[in-house]
């Protein structure tokens, strides 16, 4: 199987568009990790927006909006594409036919199954965001591909804070990959840290304007850049 994988996406309708057409090509599906969408509209859009009589309601049908303009584009692929909520996805991100939200939920195609876990909550910090994964961590295999949004602790988590790169993944999460050991790992979140270690693969979009193709069979894993 081949899969097309990218993460915080943020909302740019281009960079859909140019992940549809990729999807296009001599791949079997689509992943994508987490922040689809943005919960802050561009500067240009707050400013339309800013003297409506209910402006938060005003934010939230233009983002809903947004959602079902980058859904047709991404069905526009006519192959599935399994996504999950990440701590800036606000709206519903409801199934629509090849468009499938796999958070907390299994979904199996061909000999592997896809376990999704998204964001929770945006208000809360990734250990407690990840202290309902017992209830997915029986549908975890060595056959299933995990995707969730936030990395685990000490596998490709790195960020900037202070002026130094620290550590900020999931250790609940990380203990979990390590008793269930699933055929790979997709992730995103952690823009500075993209890459690959043993099955992980995080696969963050804003740095390196690239996705990530991986062949399920061969273990081969490459990078897809954007047109």
């Amino acid at each position: 199987m081949r899969i097309l994988l990218t993460s915080d996406l943020h909302g740019v309708e281009q960079t859909f568009r140019s992940f549809s057409s990729a999807l296009q090509g001599d791949y079997d599906l689509g992943v994508i990790a987490g922040d689809l969408l943005d919960d802050q509209l561009p500067e240009s859009a707050l400013a339309r927006l800013s003297h409506h009589p209910d402006q938060q309601n005003a934010i939230k049908t233009a983002l809903v909006a947004k959602e079902a303009r980058v859904i047709t584009v991404l069905k526009n692929a006519g192959k599935p594409v399994l996504v999950i909520p990440g701590n800036h996805d606000t709206t519903p991100l409801a199934t629509d036919g090849t468009f499938i939200n796999i958070h907390m939920s299994k979904f199996d195609l061909d000999s592997l199954a896809f376990v999704g876990y998204g964001c929770v909550s945006r208000t809360l910090g990734p250990d407690l965001q990840m202290l309902s994964l017992h209830s997915i961590e029986n549908l975890v295999t060595e056959r299933t591909i995990l995707v969730t949004h936030i990395p685990p602790r000490g596998t490709l988590d790195l960020k900037r804070d202070g002026g130094q790169m620290v550590s900020f993944g999931s250790g609940i999460l990380a203990e979990m990959v390590s008793r269930r050991r699933p055929k790979f790992h997709f992730f995103g979140d952690a823009h500075g840290s993209v890459g690959v270690k043993g099955s992980a693969v995080n696969a963050a979009y804003p740095l390196v304007l690239s996705f990530c193709g991986v062949d399920t069979d061969t273990g081969e894993i490459w990078t897809e850049r954007v047109q």
